[in-house]
């Protein structure tokens, strides 16, 4: 299940148009922030925590490789350079850990209305 599947599972309106404002209401119950990947090919890579900084007061600008990734996609001829291969590591890292939190076996279900 994707992340709006997730949200409209628990309550959120079909009709929402999500954005980083909803998505960062998943932080907490996936436990996102906990998640540390390691690229064991590239020994001298930290593990990247791609969701370790990512807070509701800035949902977007918060995970810098997503603020990178938004900046190239709506202004590529400034933001071009944001769009380094570590923010792809961190973006492959992300995608990684939100595959394994949507795997784990107990349901997801959040404590807030949404």
């Amino acid at each position: 299940m994707h992340w709006r599947g997730i949200l409209i599972a628990n309550g959120a309106p079909r009709t929402t148009k999500f954005s980083s404002n909803e998505y960062v209401k998943l932080v907490e119950p996936l436990k996102l922030r906990d998640y540390a990947i390691n690229f064991y090919d590239f020994p001298d890579l930290p593990p990247f925590q791609p969701f370790a900084g990512w807070s509701r007061e800035d949902p977007t600008d918060s995970l810098p490789w997503y603020a990178a990734y938004n900046g190239v996609k709506h202004n590529r001829e400034d933001e071009f350079q944001r769009g380094t291969l570590r923010c792809a590591f961190e973006a492959v890292s992300a995608n990684i850990a939100l595959l394994v939190a949507q795997s784990v076996a107990t349901p997801v279900a959040l404590n807030e209305q949404l």
